[in-house]
């Protein structure tokens, strides 16, 4: 249910079951996209291994360092426009694992970006998951979390798409900015009157 869902989702929050990626894969000098453990002694023992080995470990996910979100991060950086919304999608059909539910698969990218974005956390979050895999978990998510100052933003993930999708569209005062892994160009950048959307004044 949505509680559960809410449990799960408490920022900085492991998953019991999540396997135990970075010690294995150190010794190969590979990249790793899964959240470092939190437990401390977890931590203190990745970071020993990863200064015996001598291999690089970037904290955050795949995301953070796409080429067209960075480029989206520094526009607003030069600019400071304000983010009025934030739609993050990114689904697929599949895959499907038993041992991660979708939640955990899909959803920390989407809050990654969301709070590299805004640069703070939520000050409230609502979840609705559902259809669920044969565990009960949800396999698709949609999360709405607001933050102070009224920005809102929407994340759409999970495993049980046709379509699948890997964009960040984000709304502020004077442009739309959408950043699209998927498509034929990462980054698109449109004129936007936020004020005057229901003026006629709005649409890119």
């Amino acid at each position: 249910g949505v509680g559960g869902l809410r449990r799960q989702l408490r920022i900085g929050r492991s998953h019991k079951r999540r396997p135990r990626f970075f010690p294995v894969g150190l010794p190969a000098r590979r990249h790793h996209d899964r959240a470092v453990h939190v437990h401390r002694r977890e931590r203190e023992r990745l970071h020993r291994r990863v200064q015996a080995s001598d291999v690089p470990v970037l904290v955050g996910h795949t995301q953070l360092f796409q080429p067209a979100y960075q480029r989206l991060r520094q526009a607003l950086r030069e600019t400071g426009e304000s983010v009025r919304v934030v739609v993050s999608e990114g689904m697929s059909f599949g895959p499907f694992r038993a041992e991660v539910p979708a939640l955990w698969d899909w959803c920390p990218h989407d809050v990654s970006l969301c709070l590299d974005l805004m640069g703070c956390s939520p000050s409230r979050l609502q979840a609705l998951g559902g259809p669920t895999d044969p565990r009960g978990r949800p396999e698709m998510i949609s999360l709405h979390l607001t933050f102070p100052g009224g920005t809102a933003a929407w994340i759409h993930a999970g495993r049980l798409s046709a379509m699948k999708r890997r964009a960040l569209t984000v709304m502020t005062d004077r442009h739309l900015y959408v950043a699209d892994d998927l498509g034929p160009q990462p980054l698109t950048v449109a004129p936007l009157d936020w004020a005057g959307r229901y003026a006629g004044r709005g649409s890119p």
